[in-house]
């Protein structure tokens, strides 16, 4: 593995890609395959798979400040906080660092935007179509077609046997009308898997792209991974970025890949690309409810609370609502009671707090995820962000509450809180460099190249300019091959 420490400061790589998680390992692993010089630049450090949840650390909240954050970094996880208006210390976003980035925690759920989500892209669903296709392989996704959808799907693998309480729920939503299906998940499922959502897995299970792209990809002698490498500026000579600008040394490319993620890149972009004021604007993160469906079957292992998807309430009427789909394994009980904020009452409540957490763990959970709207007045600015869900999103929101409850009503659907948002869930950021067909109106062109320069790309979920009603870790795994090929073509 080309893991390297020092640099050469004299090669000119053919790409420099900064950023390893879906969008930035994905592409350079398709461009070293074509035989491309590349350069990965990491800001955080090497990780191996803990298989735990550093902030469930028993006393996590009251220890040293600098031990925290080395706990979250060797677990993959992003340690500073962002200030997001609050008028507090801020909150440390829920987001990945080092190889694999946000991928390295997330759930595994991979699937598609639907046709509808395209309505004001820049590119059609069409075209993406076989992108995604060739992303699903790459990703090894399992799952079964979504009735919804209707779509042939004969390359998804099959999923693992359906447990008693998930086939249970698959019938009772069915018997309502509904369509259930087997949720498209980038895991091996291997003997004891424990669907390692929210940390990193130790048993070569989850399909991220580090296993996937980037470890692969540094098999070849072209390829290079500089950890604990931030980029810090981008020093450009006309339409041409000639160096990265980093604490160790001036890297030079040919080609210069963005893929920091959607809160880091805007602040890399040269203020030439900022044209049309869209730099840092509109951020997207979705809106997520969750359920615990207290009258179903309990789950008998980990493995068995990542199962199913649903699509019956994506688009209703004219509104876009989104995606329910199992939420996944409970998170211990020490990481609830480590949770900032936490009064000193609640902290004496510790014992009661962790039977019910425990019992919970069995229930089944289901979240809903809205797609919510691109608004120009939401924003990410160094390490200060800015959203508030408009109003047509809190309206969205109340009514896909309340067709959740309504369908869910039979397997005792309780809504688990009812906060507007969660300020540390930014693992679904997106839409702050959008890409789009005018420079006076977006900051990439369709092949996600800024408009003002000609060698500088963006390959993670900035792009967006919508956030779809599912998780956008497919549509970037699909976009940053669509957009290799480009850069391939150029070179």
């Amino acid at each position: 593995m080309n893991s390297i420490t020092t640099p050469d400061v004299n090669q000119l790589w053919d790409v420099i890609v900064i950023g390893t998680g879906m969008g930035g390992a994905t592409l350079g692993h398709a461009l070293a395959k074509s035989g491309r010089s590349v350069l990965f630049l990491e800001a955080g450090q090497q990780t191996s798979g803990s298989g735990w949840v550093e902030s469930a650390t028993p006393g996590f909240g009251q220890l040293p400040p600098e031990t925290r954050s080395k706990l979250l970094l060797r677990g993959g996880r992003v340690c500073e906080p962002v200030d997001d208006g609050e008028g507090d210390s801020g909150v440390v976003p829920f987001m990945g660092i080092g190889p694999g980035g946000s991928s390295a925690l997330y759930g595994m759920a991979l699937e598609r935007f639907f046709p509808q989500d395209f309505q004001t892209w820049p590119l059609s669903y069409q075209e993406m179509e076989p992108w995604y296709e060739a992303a699903e392989r790459l990703y090894r996704v399992r799952g079964t077609v979504d009735p919804i959808r209707q779509e042939l799907a004969p390359h998804l693998l099959t999923p693992p046997s359906q447990s008693a309480s998930n086939s249970a729920i698959f019938g009772e939503l069915a018997s309502r009308g509904l369509h259930p299906y087997r949720l498209h998940a980038g895991c091996e499922r291997v003997d004891g898997c424990k669907l390692c959502q929210g940390y990193l897995c130790d048993r070569a299970c989850k399909n991220d792209s580090r296993r996937i792209c980037l470890d692969p990809a540094l098999q070849f002698e072209n390829t290079a991974l500089l950890t604990e490498t931030p980029a810090q500026s981008l020093e450009v000579q006309g339409r041409t970025v000639t160096h990265v600008v980093t604490p160790r040394a001036k890297l030079a490319g040919r080609v210069i890949v963005l893929a920091a993620g959607a809160l880091v890149t805007p602040g890399l972009m040269p203020e030439q690309t900022n044209r049309s004021g869209c730099v840092g604007r509109y951020l997207m993160r979705h809106a997520i409810d969750l359920y615990c469906l207290t009258k179903a079957p309990s789950y008998e292992s980990a493995s068995d609370t990542k199962d199913l998807g649903l699509n019956d309430f994506y688009h209703v009427d004219q509104d876009l609502l989104g995606n329910v789909q199992a939420f996944g394994p409970a998170l211990p009980a020490n990481y609830l009671l480590n949770m900032p904020g936490r009064s000193r009452l609640s902290r004496l409540a510790n014992p009661l707090i962790s039977r019910i957490a425990d019992r919970r763990a069995r229930s089944p959970v289901v979240a809903a995820m809205l797609q919510d709207d691109p608004l120009k007045d939401n924003y990410v600015s160094g390490r200060k962000i800015h959203h508030r869900f408009g109003a047509d999103d809190l309206r969205r929101q109340q009514r896909f509450r309340e067709i959740v409850m309504d369908n869910f009503q039979s397997l005792g659907a309780t809504q688990l809180w009812k906060k507007s948002k969660n300020r540390a869930g930014l693992a679904h950021a997106c839409g702050t460099c959008r890409f789009g067909e005018s420079p006076e109106t977006s900051v990439l062109d369709r092949w996600n190249r800024a408009h003002e320069m000609d060698n500088l790309y963006v390959a993670d979920a900035s792009f967006l300019p919508t956030s779809g009603g599912l998780g956008p870790a497919l549509t970037i795994a699909a976009n940053a091959l669509r957009v290799a090929e480009e850069v391939n073509r150029i070179l």
